[in-house]
């Protein structure tokens, strides 16, 4: 059983940051695997690393959403996430200091964070961005994206 369990209640009503939390959930349980295999600190940092890349990622991307459907909370949401990526700052300092526990302090943070941030903040918007849906589901292609769409449809029978 994983140590962070993605669940439907979890659910924000956007399948684009849903898919963001799932993958935070996924680096996570990593991070926790990881740590309960006795894994070298270098792999624990990489996944740390990667937990933070993608944290500053989805912030990026929700608070793009949250401004798109005029979210009267954005700023107060926005200030949370700020505080947020200062608190993981933190630990991430600890950790290459080599502090002794961190990796439990990590845990414990994430577990907090992924539940109560999610379940508390994020799902404030859930009920705003469904009243108010402009385009909750479809993101804008990359261009290795169109490509390959391109690719496919030079390629049909007409």
């Amino acid at each position: 059983m994983a140590f962070f369990e993605w669940d439907s209640i979890y659910s924000v009503g956007d399948e684009f940051i849903d898919n963001q939390h799932k993958r935070l959930f996924q680096i996570a349980n990593r991070f926790h695997d990881a740590y309960q295999a006795h894994q070298a600190r270098t792999v624990l940092g990489s996944i740390f690393d990667e937990l933070i890349d993608y944290t500053l990622l989805h912030f990026k991307d929700e608070e793009e959403l949250l401004r798109k459907h005029n979210f009267p909370e954005f700023h107060q949401h926005k200030r949370n996430h700020e505080k947020l990526i200062g608190l993981v700052s933190r630990y991430k300092e600890q950790f290459e200091q080599g502090d002794e526990g961190i990796e439990e302090r990590v845990l414990d943070f994430l577990k907090l964070w992924l539940n109560g941030h999610i379940m508390g903040m994020d799902r404030q918007y859930k009920p705003y961005i469904s009243e108010n849906s402009i385009r909750t589901n479809v993101r804008p292609m990359q261009n290795s994206q169109r490509q390959s769409v391109r690719s496919k449809q030079a390629n049909k029978p007409r």
